[in-house]
């Protein structure tokens, strides 16, 4: 099988390389939640999907935060 080419946006590749920081441990929860604009518990939920699924799999879908959340 060939590799499969995943194209991400700026927004989607700063979310997968906040959480990776955060899965290497050189970056907190909370620093991750600041970066990304959301919840601790949304910063948790993205790392659990991205572990369990891979990046490619929720392309698109993945850690998606409402404009209105407010960050703890």
């Amino acid at each position: 099988m060939g590799q499969e080419k995943l194209t991400l946006t700026r927004k989607e590749l700063k979310r997968v390389a906040v959480i990776d920081r955060l899965i290497q441990k050189t970056m907190t929860t909370r620093e991750a939640a600041d970066l990304l604009g959301g919840s601790i518990r949304q910063v948790y939920r993205l790392k659990d999907r991205i572990l369990k699924e891979g990046v490619s799999t929720h392309k698109g879908t993945y850690g998606v935060f409402a404009a209105s959340a407010t960050p703890n």
